[in-house]
């Protein structure tokens, strides 16, 4: 069984967003990389301000039908 890399799996990551959400597969993968920059955002400030920092309000998305 070989390793897959980061890249393979974050595809797979945007795969199943793209499915599980109706999304087509660059809606999904912007999806996970916003999300990924406000962890980064987030991890950023709760080093610099210890565990006071609140995280952010998620901006609701709408749901495409």
């Amino acid at each position: 069984m070989t390793e897959k890399t980061e890249a393979e799996l974050f595809e797979e990551q945007v795969q199943r967003r793209a499915e599980d959400r109706h999304l087509t597969l660059k809606q999904a993968r912007e999806q996970l990389r916003q999300e990924a920059e406000q962890d980064a955002i987030q991890a950023t400030l709760k080093a610099a301000h210890g565990s006071k920092a609140k995280p952010e309000a998620k901006p609701k998305t709408a749901r495409k039908k």
